[in-house]
């Protein structure tokens, strides 16, 4: 039990105290008022003055310390939440780090030649299922992204969303490529496949370096 818990459960005690003397007092007051002289009603309500005073003040005392004490614990609830996402932002970033090692390397290898091939897409898929979303996930299921700068979150989000486009539109453009080169041999339509996806490549490239530097 902390000293705050402590005093409030001592002010609460003083408060029932005081209204356990406040009701004595006025059952007192109201049997011998009209039998007492002037000095002794002077007296007695000024005793009755001192004892209302030090409940109001028990009372005001009791509020400020329920205050300050949640005041207390929010500052302590936002710093445990911003330790967190300092933690999780840290592992995003080395996150983003490797995947953007493995997407210049998809890079490297799909800009090679002039002509797709079916190795080409291989190796782009063995890329992009080497890519890693859980660091990611692991920061909205915490719900600590709202520590995050309202754009510096909306940037996270769509570069996510980038790099699981990227990985689904390399699995089509493999499956495509078997297909079109497989059964009608338009090796014009398999070249297409590549440059769009060394496009989005390119494009996902660049946004992973202005994320990561800015």
């Amino acid at each position: 039990m902390n000293i705050f818990s402590i005093l409030q459960n001592l002010i609460r005690f003083s408060i029932v105290v005081l209204i356990v003397i406040i009701l004595s007092a006025l059952s007192y007051f109201s049997y011998n008022w009209a039998q007492s002289d002037i000095l002794f009603r002077t007296q007695l309500a000024g005793g009755l003055l001192t004892t209302f005073t030090g409940a109001l003040l028990g009372v005001i005392l009791g509020l400020e310390v329920n205050r300050f004490r949640d005041k207390l614990e929010k500052i302590r609830s936002d710093k445990k939440a911003l330790s967190r996402a300092n933690m999780l932002l840290e592992l995003v970033d080395k996150e983003l780090e490797e995947n953007q090692l493995y997407i210049s390397e998809m890079h490297g290898h799909l800009g090679k030649g002039k002509s797709a091939r079916l190795d080409l897409w291989e190796h782009a898929e063995t890329m992009v299922d080497s890519l890693s979303f859980n660091a990611y996930h692991m920061l909205i299921e915490k719900k600590v992204q709202d520590c995050l700068a309202l754009e510096q979150e909306g940037s996270l989000h769509s570069l996510y969303q980038l790099l699981n486009r990227l990985s689904h539109r390399v699995r089509q453009a493999k499956a495509e490529h078997s297909y079109v080169l497989g059964y009608s041999g338009n090796q014009a339509r398999a070249n297409e496949l590549r440059n769009e996806i060394l496009t989005l490549v390119e494009e996902t490239l660049s946004c992973l370096r202005m994320f990561r530097n800015s």
